[in-house]
């Protein structure tokens, strides 16, 4: 296979000069309306060096069109007017803005290509290779997760006798095309582990590895929560029924950690025994999960956490799901002992088995 250069990270991307996008760990993508990429410029120095593809990696997500453009150049200075333009020295300053420089490029006579994911080069000859695209949406955009820049081309033609290579324009375009679709197969087995890791593998394929598993209520989980449910899915089988296990789990779904009072929390206290029966449950096989009401804001979500507990715990546990603020406000008017009672104008006791986040009596 050719050598060829990578573009799938946060850090090469930002080496380009973009407009209207956005650039994170998930690729380029759009937000909406039309959004301008210039790539940095590709030096291999090598006069007229020859090169081969572009492969263009995209996440589909709604109808997108991508406008791609490629020219090979011996030289980074562009007549504009009456001025000389040095190309290398406007994109890494950030000189001119992209969508005006792409206007500038144009002088260039670039190739265009329409919703290709395969862009063959065989006619690029040059030692600086200058690439940029266009993505329009009404909405938001597909996701370009990453660019193949093949610069170091080799031809099937080699391995034929001598005779094919003295006519060889029309017999190499030819041989190009299967020889594309074997590149693509052999690239996908070289790849094959990546598949199998739950942090690289396409979204689609997650569900496929939950199968294997199989991980219980993985629906209710966001992509980004199913691979790290993935990921830690031994730790969570060994802790299975376990009070570290559930708390773990129930994280991973709410992103915060969640208080859970087990019924052997209390059940030998001596005093005040009946309160905490009361607030919480009176079962030996009980507890009670306390989390904060804006993680579950709605039916469905609730519904969710509530099925993700009850396929994690042994059958034969019973609890229930106590909703709480962060907060707790009494108003301006509020009275401890006149118009506000607390246990029958008992007082407030702070201690070891007492919790209180925030507590505001009046204003100051």
């Amino acid at each position: 296979m050719s050598t060829f250069l990578r573009v799938d990270s946060t850090r090469e991307w930002q080496k380009g000069y973009y407009e209207g996008l956005t650039v994170d760990s998930k690729g380029v993508s759009l937000s909406k309306g039309r959004g301008f990429y210039i790539g940095a410029i590709i030096d291999t120095e090598e006069h007229e060096h020859m090169w081969s593809r572009i492969q263009i990696k995209r996440r589909h997500r709604v109808e997108t069109k991508l406008i791609f453009y490629t020219v090979a150049v011996e030289h980074l200075m562009i007549q504009d007017g009456r001025e000389l333009l040095d190309l290398n020295e406007i994109i890494q300053g950030r000189l001119i803005q992209p969508s005006d420089l792409i206007e500038k490029l144009k002088i260039l006579n670039p190739k265009r290509h329409e919703n290709l994911n395969d862009i063959l080069l065989n006619d690029h000859k040059g030692r600086y290779l200058i690439y940029w695209f266009e993505l329009i949406s009404e909405g938001e955009s597909d996701y370009i997760e990453g660019l193949e820049i093949y610069y170091a081309p080799y031809s099937w033609i080699h391995y034929l006798p001598q005779i094919y290579a003295e006519n060889k324009d029309f017999l190499e375009r030819y041989l190009a095309i299967f020889q594309t679709v074997f590149d693509d197969i052999e690239g996908i087995v070289d790849n094959m582990p990546e598949v199998y890791i739950p942090k690289k593998t396409k979204a689609s394929f997650l569900e496929v590895l939950n199968k294997w598993l199989p991980i219980d209520s993985f629906q209710f989980f966001t992509e980004v929560q199913k691979r790290n449910l993935l990921i830690n899915y031994h730790e969570l089988n060994q802790r299975r029924g376990t009070k570290q296990g559930l708390v773990q789990l129930i994280t991973l779904f709410t992103e915060r950690k969640p208080f859970i009072v087990e019924f052997k929390d209390y059940k030998y206290l001596s005093t005040q025994k009946q309160i905490y029966e009361r607030l919480y449950m009176n079962h030996p096989f009980g507890f009670t999960l306390l989390i904060p009401s804006e993680l579950i804001t709605n039916k469905a979500r609730f519904n969710a956490l509530n099925q993700i507990i009850r396929n994690y715990i042994p059958a034969q546990v019973t609890y229930k799901i106590a909703p709480i603020n962060d907060y707790m406000i009494l108003d301006d008017y509020a009275y401890l002992g006149i118009n506000s009672y607390i246990y029958q104008q008992s007082d407030i006791k702070l201690d070891d088995t007492a919790m209180l986040s925030m507590g505001i009596i009046g204003r100051e």
